[in-house]
């Protein structure tokens, strides 16, 4: 890797890909690889598929970048991983198995977390994992990915006012089931 690579913007990058340069696709990667990861693993609940997935979006990334437009980078990159999801409900291999299953594979945590943690991080974990799977999304693309309202609404296909009502039943939600989960655990 260039050091001159690290200045550029993920657009520019971008268009390098879109070019042929694959050694900004590795920067990319670098760059996005573990917010693509909380991404599928808030989906799929299973580390293995997750890290599948995040290559999967890399190699569509790079067979597909000339589709990129310039303009801003994360909201073209998080449609490829939404579809990548899509493309895994899809599977034949998954049709016997509802997608209900398929979200809570692995009740664990988010990754990149303290082995040992906290009843706290346990029980907001089992919260969160209890949201569905379109909140659970609007709120790692927020919270997690760091994408502004603006871009998770060009994500999801929606408005910025609709994302905004997302995140809010979301978090509301959220504080419902720890509360609940936390005073059962009392």
């Amino acid at each position: 890797m260039r050091p001159d690579q690290n200045l550029k913007t993920d657009a520019e990058l971008m268009l390098e890909v879109a070019a042929g340069a694959r050694e900004s696709a590795g920067v990319l990667f670098t760059r996005h690889h573990q917010k693509l990861y909380r991404y599928f693993f808030s989906i799929m609940r299973n580390r293995a598929d997750s890290m599948d997935a995040v290559q999967d979006v890399f190699d569509r990334l790079i067979r597909y970048g000339h589709s990129f437009r310039g303009g801003t980078f994360l909201p073209w990159l998080f449609r490829i991983a939404k579809n990548v999801a899509n493309d895994q409900y899809r599977k034949p291999s998954l049709s016997q198995t509802s997608l209900e299953t398929f979200q809570r594979v692995d009740p664990a945590p988010l990754p990149d977390r303290h082995l040992e943690m906290s009843q706290d991080k346990r029980v907001l974990a089992e919260a969160l994992n209890r949201l569905s799977p379109a909140y659970r999304e609007v709120l790692v693309l927020s919270r997690y990915a760091d994408l502004s309202y603006k871009e998770i609404s060009s994500v999801l296909d929606c408005s910025g006012d609709a994302v905004k009502v997302r995140v809010h039943r979301a978090l509301t939600s959220l504080k419902k089931n720890y509360l609940e989960l936390s005073q059962a655990k009392s």
